[in-house]
């Protein structure tokens, strides 16, 4: 987006995570002739926003959701080998993650909920549990089922047994 720019140098990238009113991360994403100036400007505003600004450079994922496709590559891993997803999520939780994999996965307007099973699968083999989900249409809690069940006007995820 720079390059069509007349002022490629005081061109930069901020990636917000959803909800971007909870989540503290802002990833800040240097382009090719961005300057040190832009990039003072960047770092002030997201401290200005009490956020967390990390530098990133223009590459796939940036930082924060190249993590989480690996995280999620993990996951869906051991559900393929018959690990409940709510003992994953659990593990997850409790090892610091501020959302478990499968609720992630699944929550409107979450920075995962775009993690696609070709992102995932991009450097794996192909996973028959994200294929099977895609297929019967349960596409997370807007559809009220993904890799659990949700009831009508609830994000409280239910283990489908």
């Amino acid at each position: 987006m720079a390059a069509v720019t007349k002022r490629p140098a005081q061109f930069v990238g901020l990636h917000f995570f959803a909800p971007a009113n909870i989540m503290k991360l802002l990833e800040i994403v240097r382009g090719k002739e961005t300057s040190p100036e832009t990039m003072a400007t960047a770092t002030a505003l997201a401290k200005s926003l009490r956020k967390v600004g990390v530098v990133s450079g223009n590459a796939f994922g940036f930082i924060g959701n190249r993590m989480l496709f690996d995280y999620a590559r993990q996951a869906i891993q051991l559900a393929e080998e018959g690990v409940a997803p709510e003992r994953i999520d659990r593990a997850m939780k409790n090892f610091g993650m501020a959302m478990d994999r499968s609720r992630c996965s699944t929550s409107p307007g979450s920075t995962c909920s775009g993690t696609s099973s070709r992102a995932i699968q991009r450097d794996a083999r192909p996973f028959g549990i994200i294929d099977r989900l895609y297929r019967e249409k349960r596409y997370g809690q807007k559809a009220g089922a993904g890799i659990y069940r949700y009831e009508k006007g609830s994000r409280e995820p239910i283990p489908i047994r």
